[in-house]
């Protein structure tokens, strides 16, 4: 196997980069990764030394042939997803594939793996020209010469998948929207066990002309796995708004035809709440691999999303703080660093927090206007506060850093007259934020500190 090489396309999608994350690379001599353009390889996970990029575009034979030429097997994921145009679809899924399948066979190689989908089961693809591009690519496959498997995923749910994304902003909604009866069922397959199952079938090499459909180990209803996003997101039992798909299908599908992609989404993305997605037991592949349960792929799924939006909010407070205090924007270096410090140190952590706080905090992630506002008053009936906790540890940051301790060690030119003309200004502008501060947290405080006694 250690001359055996590969050609991967679509190694910087969502599927993409899990895969080359977790191939034995050592089992291969070459393994070249076609990329659209050069800007797409800060996508990719760090590779080894035998992973080599190819620049180029499926349609464009010329531009990666040669390294083809010199692999034995190919996994084809490449794909237009999501939001595409309609001429986008068929060009790269079909007639892209079409090309390659092509190349494939004038150069000898001997197997190919194709990765569909299982939207290409569904009883009405009229509209949904996604499954209806990645159908006709299955059937560019299936007449070639080559040893072929074509993989068939279910509902694919990983942290950063765009499926992921579209079912966890519809659970955080106040109510539960579900587009249809949501009746339908599914069976989603967690990412890292469909990358499991991908890698144990290049291992087998058994390439033998096989449709796989691939799901999870658990099927339900569309709206009890929604409800569980919900419920888990939440902590309460949703309130539920079913949407009849019948008209809004009818009003996309004009829009699609007269304006396209000036929506988010198009009429056939609806079409995974019309049927099911579930695999077809007599496709399906038998393994030694346990999959996850799909509570607990929820449950880190939430996690992940969780600790992001932490890390956003911290990102956001350290860019207001700074420019408050240097008045430029903190580089990466020192963000890293003010996020770190969060999470090793517990007093920093919003909880428990009175009604100024929480307002502070709020607000001063907008701006550093906004900082400037909520410290003058900290600073003199607040010196405890959450916010003056977090400027002193974001001070001790910049003083210590290379790149910023200058703001800090280094004397201030412009002589007396200068440096007292600039501490009149500053008392001037502290004294007006304070009596604007007042005038917004003194009153909040007293409701507090009133709330708390009767308590």
């Amino acid at each position: 196997m250690a001359g055996h090489s590969l050609f991967i396309t679509g190694a910087t999608g969502f599927i993409g980069r899990r895969l080359l994350q977790n191939l034995d690379h050592e089992r291969y001599h070459k393994i070249y990764c076609l990329i659209r353009k050069e800007n797409d390889a800060a996508r990719l996970p760090p590779l080894p030394s035998n992973c080599q990029l190819v620049i180029g575009d499926l349609n464009r034979p010329l531009t990666y042939a040669t390294s083809l030429a010199e692999c034995q097997t190919v996994i084809h994921m490449a794909a237009a997803t999501g939001k595409a145009t309609q001429a986008d679809y068929f060009q790269i899924n079909a007639t892209g594939t079409k090309a390659l399948v092509e190349q494939c066979e004038q150069h000898g190689v001997r197997n190919f793996l194709y990765l569909s989908t299982i939207a290409v089961t569904y009883p009405d693809i009229s509209l949904y020209f996604y499954a209806k591009s990645k159908a006709m690519g299955e059937v560019q496959v299936k007449e070639s010469r080559l040893n072929y498997l074509i993989l068939r995923p279910t509902i694919v749910l990983g942290h950063g998948g765009q499926i992921w994304n579209t079912f966890y902003k519809l659970a955080r909604l106040p109510f539960l929207i579900i587009p249809g009866t949501g009746q339908v069922q599914i069976q989603p397959i967690h990412i890292d066990d469909l990358v499991e199952h991908l890698r144990a079938l290049l291992i087998s090499d058994v390439f033998s002309n096989q449709i796989i459909e691939l799901g999870g180990n658990e099927k339900m209803s569309f709206e009890t796995f929604l409800r569980l996003i919900y419920e888990r997101v939440h902590g309460r039992s949703p309130l539920s708004v079913n949407i009849p798909l019948r008209p809004v299908l009818a009003v996309l599908s004009l829009i699609d035809r007269y304006f396209p992609d000036r929506l988010p989404f198009n009429s056939g993305q609806l079409s995974a709440f019309r049927f099911d997605s579930t695999a077809d037991p007599d496709l399906s592949l038998s393994s030694s691999h346990k999959m996850r349960p799909l509570n607990q792929t929820i449950n880190d799924l939430i996690d992940w999303e969780k600790e992001d939006e932490s890390r956003r909010i911290l990102s956001k407070e350290c860019d207001a703080f700074t420019y408050y205090l240097i008045r430029q924007g903190p580089s990466d270096f020192i963000r890293q660093k003010y996020i770190k410090a969060h999470e090793v140190n517990l007093n920093l952590h919003s909880t428990n927090l009175g009604i100024v706080d929480r307002l502070q905090m709020a607000t001063s992630i907008r701006s550093s206007l906004a900082v400037k506002i909520a410290d003058s008053y900290s600073a003199i009936f607040s010196r405890s506060c959450l916010i003056r906790k977090k400027i002193v540890l974001l001070l001790a940051i910049l003083e210590s850093s290379s790149s910023t301790y200058k703001h800090f060690d280094l004397p201030q030119g412009g002589g007396r007259a200068f440096l007292f003309g600039r501490m009149m200004l500053q008392g001037i502008i502290f004294a007006a934020l304070f009596i604007f501060s007042s005038m917004i947290f003194f009153p909040l405080t007293l409701i507090d500190r009133l709330s708390k006694e009767r308590k």
